[in-house]
């Protein structure tokens, strides 16, 4: 499709490649994708471009990248994928990120949508190299980012390394001040605690990370998971109820659909048999299983 093809040097900093490939670019716009992202939608990019308001620096397109064998989504989150040139400069090492270089907005839109197929088999290693490189940026500085620390964390509680990933969501919370981040961060803390069967602490984290955004349904399905854990079952079913009246977060960060759908009904159904309502339990399990045919539990 094209004789452009560059090559970068390797240096253990996804930004500087991805700035490499922005400063090769021509256009007044710059749409990027890896080799296996999918985009859909691409025949509206020349309208939104054109009709981009002059304040408009960039557009933000959900992002799939993580799918089941039935095709539902278990991660998705808006990232910056067609910027203005010179509006946006990539930063981070390892989960870079582009970042404004002025006053201009970016606009969320539904006309495209990018899934990400990633790679098969890779095991943990693509992890492995992630905790690497964030360990090392942490170390350039007395006083990392907090998005540094938060995505540490993340990955090592993904790799099983649990003690350290307790220790840095502490340092993490001691200097993040982005809510939506920070609730994020709150439910890994109480599932670490959850994971340790220190249930009042995981509790008390759960609470907290309802006092960030208490309009986002994650905490309540898990103040009701660490309830089933404890046998609270009206507890269970209460968070249960408040969580599945509230809508999917329009949220930047990591969001579960099939989770807010589906994942909190087994604490939900054991709750309604426990408590002797078996024809509502049946009835959830079904729906569970609607959305999980396979689903061993249900």
């Amino acid at each position: 499709f094209t004789d452009r093809v560059y090559d970068f040097m390797w240096i253990d900093d996804f930004a500087a490649a991805r700035q490499y490939a922005y400063e090769q670019t021509t256009g007044n716009w710059i749409l990027w994708l890896d080799g296996d992202d999918e985009l859909t939608g691409h025949l509206a990019l020349r309208e939104l471009t054109a009709s981009a308001p002059a304040d408009v620096g960039g557009f933000a397109f959900k992002y799939i990248t993580g799918l089941d064998d039935h095709g539902n989504v278990t991660t998705e989150f808006w990232r910056e994928r067609l910027t203005r040139r010179g509006a946006y400069r990539w930063a981070g090492r390892v989960h870079e990120v582009l970042v404004p270089g002025g006053i201009l907005r970016h606009v969320e839109s539904t006309a495209c949508l990018v899934t990400h197929h990633g790679k098969t088999g890779a095991g943990t290693a693509g992890l492995e190299r992630n905790v690497r490189l964030l360990r090392a940026e942490t170390q350039l500085t007395a006083a990392p980012a907090p998005r540094t620390l938060f995505y540490l964390g993340r990955d090592l509680f993904n790799l099983g390394q649990y003690g350290e990933a307790a220790d840095v969501f502490t340092r993490y919370l001691e200097v993040a001040t982005w809510a939506e981040e920070r609730y994020s961060a709150l439910l890994y803390v109480a599932r670490l605690h959850a994971l340790r069967g220190e249930y009042s602490a995981a509790y008390t984290a759960g609470l907290a990370a309802l006092g960030e955004w208490p309009a986002w349904p994650q905490a309540y399905f898990l103040l009701a998971e660490i309830a089933y854990y404890r046998a609270e079952w009206s507890r269970v079913m209460a968070w249960c109820d408040i969580g599945r009246g509230l809508p999917v977060p329009d949220a930047g960060l990591f969001v579960d659909p099939l989770a807010l759908r589906a994942g909190w009904i087994i604490y939900y159904t054991n709750a309604l048999w426990h408590t002797g309502h078996l024809p509502d339990a049946l009835e959830w399990t079904r729906r569970a299983l609607e959305a999980l045919p396979d689903d061993l539990y249900h």
